[in-house]
């Protein structure tokens, strides 16, 4: 297996478990409170999303390659884009920790995805990203 293919999967298989009970605890950091890493809430996040059936989230890396001066993906992308039922509305949350901010290219995404009908929202804490899917879910 190549070191990308075992990245990929050490970050996307802990989230598709099957969840146990809905304590929201579980989707905290590791000595409880706030989570404070960016890759850990977006996989929370998504986590969230998937284990509660609240909808179906998929997590968006947009990745630059050294090797080929290359950037993989769209620069700006949402860092989960959630789709919420019954009309697999979409909305994106990009993840944002301590003093960080959108970049240009972020917000210029945001901008062009509000033309079609994408609302992208800036997330702090899981709690604040489970209050916009449930917005979403209420059509509101």
């Amino acid at each position: 297996m190549s070191r990308a293919n075992a990245h990929s999967r050490r970050l996307l298989l802990p989230m598709f478990r099957a969840s146990r009970d809905g304590d929201l605890r579980r989707w905290l950091s590791p000595r409880g409170g706030t989570i404070t890493a960016h890759d850990d809430l977006a996989r929370a996040i998504v986590r969230w999303v998937n284990e509660s059936r609240t909808g179906f989230a998929v997590l968006v890396d947009v990745a630059r390659v050294s090797c080929r001066r290359k950037t993989l993906g769209t620069p700006g992308t949402p860092d989960v884009l959630v789709f919420v039922p019954p009309d697999a509305r979409a909305i994106g949350l990009e993840v944002k920790v301590g003093r960080d901010k959108m970049r240009p290219s972020q917000i210029e995404w945001a901008r062009r995805g509000a033309v079609v009908g994408l609302v992208v929202h800036e997330v702090r804490s899981l709690n604040e990203a489970i209050r916009h899917v449930e917005l979403a879910r209420r059509g509101t």
